[in-house]
C-alpha cells in the first residue's frame, strides 16, 4: 500500500459526529483495484455496508471512522466474499487503548438470544485483534495481530505503529489455515479445525467479512481491498 505522507496526517483534535448520518456511504460503484483485488471501501466507494449491533461507523475524507455506542458493533460488508481471498486494508487508532478488529468468514448477522447480532461474527467468524493494551490479565490472544480467543496459534508478535499513524494490515485466509500480517511482517499464522467456524463462503452459504466498533473506542480504516484466491 501506499506510504503515508506527512500531509497525511489524522486531524486529532476533530470530534467524532455526535449524531452521525445514517446513510454512511455514497451509492455503490463498481470500481476496480490493482492485482485483481476488489475495492471494497476507498476514496471513491464500493460495495454497501450495514451496522449491526452497537455504535456505527461514518466516511469521513475517504476513511471510515468508528462510533462507539454502549455495547460491541459489527460494521460488514454485503457483498460475499470468495472462499479464499486476502484482505488488505490501513487501520488507524487515536490512543492505545482504542481497540478493534478485523472479523472474517461469518454468515450473515442476525439477532441471537441475547438481541446482539454482531456476536455472530464472533461465535461463526474469526477475528484478528487490533488493541495494543488487550484484556487485563489476558493473554497474548487478546492482543494486536493476534487471531483472537485462539490459544493454538503461532504468534509473532510485532507492535503497531504509535497512535495517530497508519497500520497496514493483511489477512490470507485459504483452506482452514490463517494468516495474518501487519505493516508487511507476518504475526500469526492459525489452523482451524472447529467445522461450525469460518466455513469458506458458497452461493448458497455466503460469508462476509467485517469491522469491528467497541465501547468507548475510536479507530479508522481505509483502502479495504479483497482478492480472490
Amino acid at each position: 500500500m501506499t506510504p503515508v505522507l506527512a500531509d497525511d496526517a489524522v486531524d486529532l483534535t476533530r470530534d467524532v459526529p455526535a449524531t452521525p448520518p445514517r446513510r454512511l456511504l455514497p451509492p455503490p460503484l463498481s470500481e476496480s483495484a490493482a492485482g485483481g483485488e476488489r475495492l471494497l471501501f476507498g476514496a471513491i466507494a464500493g460495495p454497501s455496508w450495514r451496522m449491526a449491533g452497537s455504535g456505527d461507523f461514518v466516511g469521513v475524507d475517504g476513511r471510515l471512522e468508528s462510533v462507539p455506542g454502549t455495547d460491541l458493533g459489527l460494521f460488514w460488508c454485503t457483498a460475499p466474499t470468495s472462499a479464499d481471498f486476502v484482505l488488505r486494508l490501513d487501520w488507524l487508532r487515536w490512543r492505545d487503548e482504542d481497540a478493534a478488529g478485523v472479523w472474517v468468514r461469518f454468515p450473515e448477522p442476525a439477532a441471537p438470544p441475547d438481541g446482539n447480532p454482531a456476536l455472530v461474527a464472533m461465535q461463526r467468524g474469526f477475528d484478528m485483534q487490533l488493541d495494543a493494551v488487550g484484556i487485563r490479565g489476558a493473554s497474548a490472544i487478546h492482543r494486536t495481530a493476534a487471531i483472537v480467543n485462539q490459544p493454538v496459534q503461532h504468534r509473532y508478535p510485532r507492535s503497531a505503529r504509535p497512535p495517530g499513524e497508519w497500520n497496514a494490515v493483511e489477512i490470507r485466509v485459504r483452506g482452514q489455515l490463517y494468516r495474518a500480517a501487519m505493516n508487511g511482517t507476518p504475526v500469526a499464522i492459525f489452523h482451524n479445525s472447529d467445522p461450525l467456524r469460518g466455513r469458506p463462503g458458497t452461493a448458497a452459504v455466503p460469508s462476509y467479512i467485517g469491522l469491528q466498533v467497541n465501547p468507548g473506542a475510536r479507530v479508522a480504516f481505509r483502502d479495504i481491498r479483497i482478492c480472490a484466491l
